[in-house]
């Protein structure tokens, strides 16, 4: 999750064109088909795409929606160790505290922890998703043309 991940729209390019001759038109269009999105990103974040452990990952997507831009994000704080995964690294128990495993087993107060593999699910969902997302804004620029065009008349 270093950095962003982006669906690329085909006819962007058309969809722009069209927004800023008429925005009062195909802006609700464009924010419908935005809004559209979140339940193809969420039908592709599932388990298999998502790493699975607790279900805590998958359960904290959040979608939010803002004029002409929308955002697909995991709140766990972990997500980005997952993601990006870690190095080697040391953990070290509070004060006064051990480290174990939760199942009984005791480490001590400091541990030699090896890493994590990264596992990049961002672009995984992106990768699901993209063809029924270019065909929500390939309908969506048939309708922003068709209600332009007859809006000239």
């Amino acid at each position: 999750m270093a950095g962003e991940y982006k669906v690329e729209i085909i006819g962007l390019d058309k969809l722009r064109a069209a927004l800023q001759r008429e925005p009062q038109i195909a802006e609700p269009t464009l924010q419908r088909a935005i809004d559209a999105s979140q339940a193809l990103l969420g039908k592709h974040t599932r388990r298999g795409v998502i790493p699975w452990r607790t279900g805590f990952l998958l359960h904290s997507f959040q979608f939010r929606s803002e004029h002409l831009l929308a955002r697909w994000f995991p709140t766990a704080k972990y997500a980005l160790f997952v993601h990006d995964g870690t190095r080697p690294h040391l953990i070290k128990a509070s004060p006064g505290k051990v480290l174990a495993d939760g199942r009984g087993g005791f480490f001590g107060k400091i541990v030699n922890h090896p890493g994590t593999r990264a596992n990049p699910f961002m672009p995984a969902i992106i990768r699901e998703a993209k063809p029924e997302i270019d065909t929500l804004f390939t309908h969506a620029l048939a309708i922003i043309t068709k209600d332009i065009a007859a809006a000239a008349k």
